[in-house]
């Protein structure tokens, strides 16, 4: 049995070798815009590990299998192709590569990568789309060597803050770069430049900047080149963002639970009656309790009569609810503590939607775009809205003349918080990060009353506006708080409004006049 599975393997290798005929195919390979032979050039069989190289004279022959149909030609600096295999002697012709040198941007046009001397990086737009930024010099961190970045506050619609290359050049002139937009400087916010409208950006990092831009470029050159139109047929294009703004710092391990902060502040005060002043167990234990509410100021807690808020244990006493009722000054106040963090920060939505329309002819060319941003920071209050209208075009009004228009339009709105700092000079009261990480977790950020049937709500004047607790005897509670006293920085943000609206509008026009084939003139 084991005879016959050889000899009938035998005979199925034997048919499919002999189904499996080779042929050979010959032929030339010259390149396609003067026809001169490519020496050197690869021919393969597709789907094979077949293959040869051509002569001197360009021609090839290889052996191949009868079911490969086509051939695989390539060259170094031609494009590669698949061509079918035809009978007889085959004319394969190869196109030069359009693949492109990276080309970067300085002060008088544009030159190859290979031929700057200077010390440059370049930014081009595939890897600018990689990020989503407001401001679009965020986009440069981690991408250019040597660029530093700091004293930016991070909020939606922020400048870009103090920018630095190669270190600081100065110690008392500004060291800023000069930053320079499609070929004038731009003395405004980043933030107004939509991410998607530019094509690339230039950072000139050494000496070559000064020589180029004299000494506002001695600190070194931001070039932001804006998208033009092409010479294809008109595109249009949507392109539609969504994300979320959150508070990236995570909190410290702290006391966020009212009873856990009276028990805290309990045991230090008992120690001090029981061990300092040798008072007995159950002396130190009401003295301790009387004194922390006294301190305190706030009881946060409705306790039953003849009991006290901390047991003899130490503990908060099992029957003490949460919430109470209080009078001052002949009114009725309900206490109960706030979530300080919550009021403060939430997560923001960020929404960008941009149209795009571009095209053109062998003698005009346009991009035109509609743009709209609305970045909601993780701070309440605080956002940045924006929105741009660009267009960008040339004609080829004569042979000997080209003009061209380049025109933007921002409307911004840049909502910010007066109490936002983190400056060591800010840390007061008022300073919403520093309060909201100090703050006990047994003050009320809102000043509650009590109704008729006895439910709690808050409190608003004449005009509706919602009363804050300051934690000072002549507001809110009247009462005086012990910790972070006289300020609330909820309160303040929410009725103290910062905002600034821009208008701006660039537009440049140019004229360029061929004089002679080496020699233009430029109007701008």
């Amino acid at each position: 049995m084991k005879r016959l599975l050889l000899l009938f393997a035998a005979i199925i290798t034997f048919s499919l070798s002999a189904f499996a005929a080779n042929r050979t195919v010959q032929g030339v390979v010259i390149g396609a815009e003067d026809g001169e032979p490519l020496v050197g050039a690869t021919v393969m069989g597709v789907g094979t590990q077949i293959g040869a190289s051509t002569d001197i004279d360009g021609h090839f022959t290889i052996s191949l299998p009868e079911n490969v149909k086509s051939l695989k030609v390539s060259y170094v600096g031609m494009e590669t192709r698949e061509v079918p295999i035809t009978d007889g002697m085959m004319k394969i012709e190869l196109s030069s590569s359009n693949v492109l040198e990276e080309v970067i941007a300085v002060a008088f046009g544009t030159a190859k990568k290979s031929a700057f001397t200077g010390s440059a990086a370049v930014v081009g737009a595939e890897e600018l789309s990689k990020r989503v930024t407001t401001n679009v010099a965020d986009a440069l961190v981690g991408t250019v060597p040597g660029l530093q970045m700091r004293g930016s506050s991070g909020a939606p619609g922020s400048d870009q803050g103090s920018m630095n290359i190669r270190g600081i050049s100065s110690m008392f002139a500004d060291t800023d770069p000069l930053v320079i937009v499609d070929g004038s400087p731009y003395p405004a916010s980043l933030s107004n430049i939509p991410q998607g409208d530019i094509e690339s950006i230039t950072v000139l990092k050494d000496a070559a900047s000064a020589a180029l831009y004299g000494s506002r470029g001695a600190s070194g050159v931001i070039i932001i080149t804006t998208k033009t139109g092409s010479d294809k047929e008109s595109r249009v294009s949507l392109d539609a963002k969504w994300g979320a703004n959150t508070r990236a710092i995570q909190r410290y391990d702290v006391i966020d639970n009212a009873g856990e902060f009276y028990e805290a502040y309990y045991d230090q005060v008992y120690n001090y009656y029981r061990y300092g002043n040798g008072y007995s167990h159950q002396q130190a234990n009401l003295s301790a309790n009387n004194k922390m509410l006294s301190d305190l100021a706030y009881n946060v807690y409705n306790v039953p009569a003849g009991q006290t808020l901390i047991g003899l244990n130490g503990k908060l006493n099992p029957y003490a609810t949460l919430g109470n009722v209080i009078t001052s000054r002949g009114q009725q106040f309900y206490l109960t503590p706030d979530n300080w963090d919550d009021l403060s920060y939430h997560t923001g939505l960020r929404q960008e939607y941009n149209v795009t329309v571009n095209g053109g002819t062998d003698k005009a060319s346009y991009y035109a775009s509609l743009g709209y941003l609305d970045d909601e920071g993780f701070i309440r209050g605080s956002g940045y809205e924006r929105l741009t209208a660009r267009f960008k075009g040339d004609f080829q009004a004569k042979p000997w003349l080209k003009l061209g228009i380049n025109a933007g339009y921002v409307h911004s709105t840049t909502k910010q918080v007066p109490n936002r700092s983190v400056e060591s000079s800010s840390m007061t009261n008022e300073n919403l990060a520093y309060y909201t990480d100090y703050i006990a977790p047994i003050y009320p950020a809102f000043v509650r009353g009590v109704d008729a049937d006895g439910k709690p709500y808050i409190k608003t004047d004449e005009y509706g506006h919602v009363a804050y607790d300051y934690g000072t005897p002549n507001s809110g509670y009247y009462l005086q708080r012990a910790f972070m006293g006289n300020g609330n920085p909820i309160g303040s943000n929410k009725y103290n409004k910062v905002e600034t609206i821009g208008n701006q509008l660039n537009a440049s026009f140019t004229a360029d006049f061929i004089l002679t084939s080496y020699l233009k003139a430029n109007i701008t």
